[in-house]
């Protein structure tokens, strides 16, 4: 398998499991609809408001209506972890290998 279809192959993974993996990170109030997680900021204070912060089932694409956040779920996953895009991958990897072994 080539380099390129390696890393297409973990990306497909790592958005198969989103919703564990905001779980993980403790996103509150999560709600899956419609190919859509959806779930309060993490990145502003959304204290008693309608979640705002949306992460695409399908291709990982995440964004806030009112902070105006955009990014992957490896983006997310980086910034909510203070890690490296690096660092954040390799985290999601291991998390992923773990489960396997389950």
């Amino acid at each position: 398998m080539s380099g390129k279809a390696n890393g297409e192959k973990v990306l497909r993974d790592i958005i198969a499991h989103i919703p564990e993996i905001a779980q993980n990170l403790k996103l509150e109030q999560i709600k899956i609809k419609n190919k859509e997680l959806t779930s309060v900021c993490p990145f502003h204070n959304e204290y008693n408001q309608k979640p705002s912060f949306h992460i695409n089932l399908t291709n990982g694409k995440a964004y806030c209506d009112k902070c105006y956040y955009e990014g992957n779920i490896i983006d997310t996953y980086s910034k909510i972890e203070g890690l490296s895009i690096k660092g954040a991958l390799l985290d999601l990897i291991i998390m992923l290998k773990r489960k396997e072994k389950r």
